[in-house]
């Protein structure tokens, strides 16, 4: 149930704190019910409408006005802006790239190769002051955010929680211990937010979930040319693929010129530094 907290119609509308009090009454009444609380919502008001019972928060004009008024002591503001800043040494750099979505199979344990090629290239690229991004789950998500605290940078985490177990979604990891998440509608909304909020996208090796993240990604960046997202293949089986799909496919304008293939954690940090 969503509870709108300005009178409708436009964006800019004071905040209507009475509002609250219904929120109250409603969640007395219905606990199991989520709540939704959309309309002016700020770093000043915030806590007030978490405490009413809010489990889902519509912001707009609160994140993207937030930038100028930044700073390290204010934790609230730094829960607004995780998904655009993710790692405090973000918040002074001026580059292109500045958050990376890692993407990938969950079910590689930590003593598998992919696993441990995430973990690398994660805590690397957190080294160089790049955000690391992934989905909150276990596998290639879990290794990023373990590379990035040991480079001790901070994870964000895009994530779903279905209502009721799915056979085949693999969920959050309570081992993926990121700092910031984002929680969103459904499986591909998740995707859709994670692509649309970072800069650059690496794929590691997975199964058709991967398949389908290479899917919404490609096609997004190729819709978008010239004003696409780069994307990484991390590892050499990619040329195989590549080939298999020149192969079947009708890839006749070049559509796979905006991927690059790595195969060490040393050669993806200097194809993102290449596009500064």
């Amino acid at each position: 149930v969503q509870f709108m907290t300005v009178e409708p119609g436009g964006q800019g509308r004071a905040f209507q704190s009475q509002v609250l009090d219904k929120i109250r009454e409603f969640k007395s009444k219905y606990p199991n019910i989520r709540i939704q609380a959309d309309g002016a919502i700020n770093e000043n008001n915030l806590s007030d409408v978490l405490k009413a019972g809010v489990d889902d928060i519509v912001v707009g004009s609160g994140i993207f006005n937030l930038e100028d008024k930044m700073n390290e002591e204010n934790t609230t503001t730094k829960e607004f802006t995780a998904n655009r800043i993710v790692s405090n040494k973000l918040k002074t750099a001026q580059k292109k790239i500045k958050t990376i979505a890692f993407l990938g199979g969950a079910a590689w344990k930590p003593d598998e190769q992919p696993f441990k090629d995430a973990y690398a290239v994660a805590k690397l690229l957190a080294e160089n002051n790049y955000g690391i991004v992934n989905g909150g789950g276990p596998g290639v998500m879990r290794a990023s955010t373990m590379g990035a605290h040991d480079a001790g940078c901070q994870a964000l985490s895009i994530t779903y929680h279905p209502n009721k177990p799915k056979r085949h979604y693999e969920g959050v990891d309570p081992e993926n211990n990121f700092d910031h998440e984002i929680i969103t509608l459904d499986y591909f909304d998740r995707t859709k937010v994670m692509l649309q909020t970072t800069d650059l996208h690496i794929i590691f090796k997975g199964s058709i979930g991967t398949l389908s993240e290479l899917g919404m990604t490609w096609i997004s960046s190729w819709i978008h040319d010239p004003d696409n997202k780069p994307i990484i293949l991390y590892g050499e089986f990619w040329k195989e693929f590549l080939e298999m799909m020149h192969k079947h496919f009708l890839l006749v304008k070049n559509e796979d010129r905006m991927m690059k293939i790595c195969t060490t954690p040393q050669e993806v940090l200097e194809y993102v530094k290449s596009l500064e």
